[in-house]
């Protein structure tokens, strides 16, 4: 008690009804094509933030303290990419449904 990680999951079981994320985490795993729509739009939302946190370098805000520490373990946008690779049957990931890979 009292951590940053308890508050943390204590916000997300008071906020969020867990059962219809679990379903919709498993409903994002059920096919190749879903789990593809998923990894895509969870690559263009961690390779935006992980952007916006490597321009915070060299300032004195706690964002660039924390990210400059820790940001190579906590980066996922490159692990997500290679994911999508792997999904994606053509291997063309440029042109996306969801949007462009870079």
């Amino acid at each position: 008690q009292g951590s940053l990680a308890y508050a943390l999951d204590q916000t997300l079981r008071e906020g969020h009804d867990m059962h219809a994320f679990g379903l919709g985490t498993c409903a994002s795993l059920g096919s190749r094509q879903r789990y593809a729509r998923f990894t895509a739009s969870m690559y263009m939302v961690y390779s935006t933030m992980e952007e916006q946190f490597d321009m915070t370098s060299g300032s004195s805000s706690c964002c660039a303290t924390v990210w400059g520490k820790y940001g190579k373990i906590l980066r996922r946008a490159p692990k997500l990419k290679a994911d999508l690779m792997d999904v994606l049957e053509d291997r063309n990931c440029e042109n996306t449904k969801d949007g462009e890979i870079k």
